[in-house]
Formats: C-alpha cells, structure tokens, sequence
C-alpha cells in the first residue's frame, strides 16, 4: 500500500509528529484495505517509521512533498497450544515500511 504525504498531511494536518503520522497510516491502511481494527497496528508502524528519518518524512508531510511511504502487511496464521488443543487464528506483522519518490 502507497500513502503519498498529501494523504497523510489532510488526516494530520502540517504540524503533526510521528504518532501522528503512525495513527494516519492505520487510517489510511485500514480504510483501503477493507480490514477491521487491528490491535497491534500502530505499535507495528510506530516501530517501523523509527528505522526510516523521520525528519525528513515529517517536512515532507507539512509541505505536501511529492512521495510517501510505502507500508507492506502480512497476513499470518497464527497456532497456539491452549488447554490442551490446538487453537489457529490469524495475525498481522509488519512486512516492510519504507518511503517512495
């Protein structure tokens, strides 16, 4: 999923920090992808956006740059021993967050 920074600076507006840049990137994931909420996802992307320069994504996002960022989310099967029995659900991780010109 591609989220330009103009998309992000309308959810945030031009003075925003990188929660606010996160919590824009869960809106924005969730509303494309068609998923409910996930739990875990802002913690996720937090983590993320922590590896990339966050000051340059910031000015990018108040002057509605040309670009953004790139998120990629995996779906995963999930199986846990409880109670005796085998128990699957499904979970999301972070695949990879990165920005794009």
């Amino acid at each position: 999923y591609k989220f330009s920074y103009k998309q992000i600076a309308e959810i945030t507006g031009k003075t925003t920090d990188i929660y606010g840049v996160a919590s824009a990137l869960v809106t924005l994931f969730l509303a494309a992808s068609g998923l409910g909420a996930i739990p875990t996802l802002l913690t996720l992307i937090l983590g993320g956006l922590r590896d990339l320069q966050i000051t340059m994504i910031l000015e990018n996002v108040k002057k509605n740059a040309s670009g953004g960022i790139k998120l990629t989310i995996n779906k995963v099967e999930i199986t846990k021993h409880q109670g005796g029995r085998i128990v699957k659900g499904v979970g999301y991780k972070l695949g990879g967050i990165s920005t794009y010109k």
